[in-house]
């Protein structure tokens, strides 16, 4: 309905003119159609929604693009895996060397570099050497197995080739890298790449309990034989730490080991034997002498035996170097001493017992002298090893008022400083 123009009657939408008072009336304007509005509106909004869509996925690429691809676990949750994996704690969380962006570790004769992301400290890269020496192929394909739960050893050595850098000498492990697979659930994480079929190896390893270096084209490792030397050592004392410096919080046997620990060729093949007491009983009363050396890639223990039992008296001792270039001992232990020659012939280490004396009790026991095996004087006994002391050109290890004598050297060491001799001539 519309109103007269004029008299404002009511009349249809259609009427020409006013029944009432014959007024023309103006033609009707007709508005758009409501459907055709509501299907502009519609493709108007799809038109919009499907512009905001293309922009965030032009965001999301761009943050995706520029965003590292790391493995999902830190150098921490690394160490744990590998430890687990080796079934003993090979690494010292506390002596990887950490700046903002890598990691590195030295072992006895591998080195291990992680380049880590920035922001979230997860992994990008893990990088393992020499790739020619058994240390570094093992720990190359524990870090394999790390990052790929379906790798045993056999499978790991088996593709451990294709990671290898051989102008570098190294074990590359990228998380980019398509060879890896996608899941990592030994630390309950997972990689950013998908997994391509692994090209199967001819190289036959040896049983698990061995792990060897798959043939290779490369050159022979050059490393001089005494910084490997020094590398395996510092392992060793890496993680047996305890031997040496629980001893620090011992009201009872604190001092006796600031002087343990040389390093002296005693076989003359070029290469340091490492010398040390240790004391590795909880109480620490009980302290051994031990001799180690560094042949075929590994630390190998020529002597080891009981030195002193620290109870009761006191006792004073000298671990040298004669001015004949044996090893000798001499220790005062009441009320029973000794004096041992100590003779290497490469790889074997015999102990000769030059003087001693015995006694039972405690108080003023009677005490038997002894020189090469015989009875003497209290007097011969005492003047023997006055001339013994008095040949002394290289102390090794000593305790409590014996040390150094004008004109002898002193190389001895307490476990820090040698650890820190170790590192530094790497």
């Amino acid at each position: 309905m519309k109103p007269c123009v004029q008299c404002r009657q009511p009349l249809s939408d259609n009427a020409s003119f006013c029944r009432n008072c014959g007024a023309p009336q103006p033609p009707q304007r007709h508005g758009p159609d409501k459907k055709v509005q509501v299907t502009l509106i519609i493709c108007l909004a799809a038109v919009a929604a499907a512009a905001i869509i293309f922009v965030l996925l032009l965001v999301f690429h761009s943050k995706a693009k520029n965003t590292p691809r790391t493995f999902d676990f830190t150098c921490a949750q690394y160490t744990d895996e590998i430890n687990r994996l080796l079934g003993e704690k090979e690494l010292n969380p506390n002596y990887w060397v950490v700046s903002d962006s890598k990691a590195s570790y030295k072992g006895g004769t591998y080195w291990i570099d992680l380049d880590t992301d920035l922001d979230s400290k997860k992994i990008k890269k893990i990088t393992v050497g020499p790739a020619d020496l058994e240390d570094g192929i093992k720990m190359a394909s524990v870090s394999l197995m790390a990052v790929d739960e379906s790798q045993t050893q056999k499978t790991a050595l088996d593709t451990l080739a294709l990671y290898k850098d051989v102008n570098l000498n190294v074990f590359v492990f990228e998380a980019n890298e398509n060879r890896l697979p996608k899941q990592l659930s030994a630390v309950g994480a997972a990689l950013t790449q998908t997994t391509t079929p692994q090209p199967v190896s001819t190289y036959e390893p040896p049983p698990p309990s061995v792990i060897v270096e798959p043939p290779t084209t490369t050159q022979p490792q050059t490393e001089d034989p005494k910084a490997s030397a020094y590398r395996a050592y510092l392992t060793h004392l890496e993680n047996n730490r305890s031997w040496f410096v629980d001893y620090k919080d011992n009201a009872y046997s604190g001092k006796r080991f600031e002087h343990i620990i040389a390093f002296k060729d005693l076989n003359g093949d070029g290469v340091e034997e490492m010398i040390y007491l240790k004391a590795p009983e909880e109480n620490q009363l009980r302290v051994y002498l031990c001799i180690l050396t560094y042949q075929d890639g590994s630390v190998t223990t020529l002597y080891e035996d009981l030195f002193v039992t620290f109870a009761g008296a006191e006792c004073g001792y000298d671990i040298y170097i004669g001015n004949d270039g044996k090893l000798y001992h001499i220790l005062s232990h009441f009320p029973n001493s000794s004096a041992y020659l100590y003779s290497v012939d490469g790889n074997t280490v015999s102990a000769t017992c030059l003087a001693n004396t015995y006694g039972v009790g405690t108080g003023n026991p009677d005490i038997d002298y002894y020189i090469d095996g015989k009875d003497v004087s209290q007097e011969a006994y005492k003047s023997y090893i006055e001339n013994m002391r008095s040949g002394i050109a290289t102390y090794l290890s000593y305790y409590h008022g014996m040390g150094t004598n004008p004109g002898t050297d002193d190389i001895s060491l307490d476990y820090d400083r040698a650890c820190n001799f170790l590192r530094s001539n790497i």
